[in-house]
């Protein structure tokens, strides 16, 4: 699977799961450091989210066991970053 597919998987996954619990959620279509933007009517406000998605735990460095990791920029412009690990369906 190519590295777009997991990032979108990713996404898709983070919207399911908002909208299960009455968020509306859209994807932007530029690359800005925010995936989606999110909104629910309990908060009355929008709220912005970066998406960092795994497809599996990677191995360590020498005989490490089995990681997942995120790399996740200190200056992100999200309120949110969700960490997805697509190998578990888990947020």
């Amino acid at each position: 699977m190519k590295t777009a597919q997991i990032g979108k998987c990713g996404e898709l996954l983070v919207q399911y799961q908002l909208l299960m619990r009455e968020v509306e959620s859209a994807p932007l279509t530029t690359d800005s450091g925010v995936d989606l933007v999110a909104y629910s009517p309990r908060n009355a406000r929008p709220i912005t989210i970066q998406v960092k998605t795994n497809l599996r735990a990677k191995l360590g460095g020498g005989k490490g066991k089995e990681a997942l990791d995120w790399w996740v920029p200190e200056n992100s412009p999200a309120h949110y970053v969700a960490l997805v690990d697509l190998s578990s369906q888990r947020i």
